[in-house]
């Protein structure tokens, strides 16, 4: 196997470990309704750009923990994975992994590798929420489709 089909497994490989409880509703907007927040998808794109700005692999733990520290206590970043860690230590179990692939430390080997791990978490927390969305009937934002659908369209009376 190459880098790149490395990197894949061990992001498709977390599903497991985040597990299904916790993959359900753990991306996007969060609810508006309950103020629940999530993780963005769009994060993990950001943090691929940050990495090559970053000087060393602990600046980029060091963010992802930072992002995780400013989540409420069981959402977000910090929603209990089933392996009863925090989703933000999951990403760092990752981000090891991947280290770990580059067999060094020196920074610029693992810079790469670690800016497609993001690029692919990024992809692959699309296709969760989306598979989220599916199955439970719900749109990215967490609402209930058919509510959505009634509170758009149900009012359309004639006053």
């Amino acid at each position: 196997m190459n880098m790149k089909q490395e990197i894949i497994r061990i992001v498709e490989q977390m599903k497991g470990t985040i597990g299904e409880n916790a993959l359900r509703g753990l991306f996007d907007s969060g609810d508006r309704a309950t103020g629940e927040k999530r993780v963005g998808c769009n994060q993990f794109r950001e943090i691929a750009s940050d990495c090559r700005y970053a000087d060393c692999y602990e600046e980029i733990v060091l963010l992802v923990r930072y992002t995780q520290a400013k989540s409420k206590r069981g959402e977000s970043w910090k929603k209990v994975c089933a392996n009863r860690e925090p989703f933000g230590e999951v990403v760092v179990d990752g981000m090891n992994r991947v280290k770990g692939l580059c067999g060094t430390e020196d920074w610029e080997k693992i810079r790469e590798p670690l800016q497609l791990f993001f690029g692919y978490l990024y992809w692959q927390s699309r296709i969760w929420s989306d598979q989220y969305a599916q199955q439970y009937g719900v749109n990215h934002a967490g609402n209930n489709q058919g509510n959505q659908h009634n509170q758009n369209h149900g009012n359309n009376r004639r006053q």
